[in-house]
């Protein structure tokens, strides 16, 4: 006797398995793709961030003056910075003096994003105008 078995299609337990395959296919991709959304937002925010301290850097001893002050503001009710402008002291262990004055300038930009509160600083000095 002879049995001829022949199958056509897929078992129920087959299908099962390729359901449960493509979705946590899906679910890994869903997870890739989020990442690098939320990656690509936050990079947005820091250039933008950055080029707000450069505007504001720019601006010191142009159009506004470099004097000994504290300074803040907003940018787009979003980013806040806060400008702070002192008279750099000399270093006594240096082995030449300064002929002009110098300013030390701190900048710090924070402003609220996913996840938290993002802040950068800079440093950075400055001649003074005029003597």
């Amino acid at each position: 006797m002879k049995l001829a078995t022949k199958q056509q299609g897929f078992s129920l337990l087959e299908v099962l398995v390729a359901f449960v395959i493509a979705t946590l296919s899906l679910a890994v991709m869903y997870q890739i793709f989020a990442r690098g959304i939320t990656s690509s937002v936050l990079g947005g925010e820091y250039a933008e961030a950055v080029a707000i301290a450069e505007n504001q850097l720019a601006e010191l001893g142009v159009t506004k003056p470099l004097d000994q002050a504290s300074t803040s503001g907003t940018v787009e009710d979003k980013y806040h910075w806060n400008l702070l402008i002192k008279d750099l002291d000399p270093d006594p262990g240096a082995s030449f003096a300064s002929s002009f004055p110098v300013k030390e300038i701190e900048l710090s930009l924070t402003w609220d994003s996913r996840g938290g509160k993002r802040e950068l600083l800079f440093h950075t000095i400055r001649p003074a105008n005029g003597p």
